[in-house]
């Protein structure tokens, strides 16, 4: 998924946290959650600076992916979550218990939708192997620098809208849209 369908998947886990576990959390205390949740959702895509980087002025061949890295491993996010629910423990703040269990949410969802054709690597550390519901379809070759933002675009219009993703996740933004504008 792209950045629509995983801000998109965040805001609807937010959502269902907040509905399933509601709580006596003033108005603007759950806006901020529902913000936080719903960037959560693109939190594990940060590596893709640092995979910029890495890529920017090195165009040989690569066998990498912005998925190997530390933010695309689920365990990385359920302790960051847990120690931030632990401080919201230690601090008696009913907030800070729910930011972490936000972030938890958001960032999952971005693992759920990419466990659909790219693969995430569920049981690392322990192991590297990555599960996937289908196989990822191959990007076109193109001569663009690896991880560049044209390299982007030529992926998003030669092959992205071909891949079941894609369309899962036109579906995904339209139900969190009429979500949101439900509650608007």
């Amino acid at each position: 998924m792209v950045l629509p369908g995983h801000l998109a998947g965040g805001y609807l886990a937010t959502i269902a946290l907040l509905t399933v576990f509601p709580s006596d959390l003033t108005i603007n205390q759950i806006n901020t959650l529902l913000i936080i949740g719903t960037l959560a959702g693109e939190f594990p895509d940060i590596d893709l600076l640092f995979f910029n980087l890495k890529y920017r002025h090195n165009t040989a061949n690569r066998n990498d992916s912005h998925r190997n890295y530390i933010t695309h491993i689920p365990f990385f996010w359920l302790v960051s979550s847990l120690i931030v629910v632990i401080i919201g423990i230690i601090f008696n703040s009913t907030f800070t218990k729910y930011l972490g269990w936000v972030i938890l949410a958001g960032t999952w969802s971005h693992f759920i939708l990419d466990s659909i054709e790219y693969g995430i690597r569920w049981f690392a550390p322990i192991s590297n192997k990555r599960f996937a519901i289908k196989l990822e379809v191959p990007e076109k070759p193109t001569s663009d620098r690896p991880g560049s933002l044209k390299q982007y675009f030529h992926f998003l219009v030669q092959t992205y809208w071909k891949m079941s993703t894609f369309w899962l996740e036109i579906i995904v933004t339209i139900v969190a849209i009429c979500i949101l504008a439900r509650h608007l």
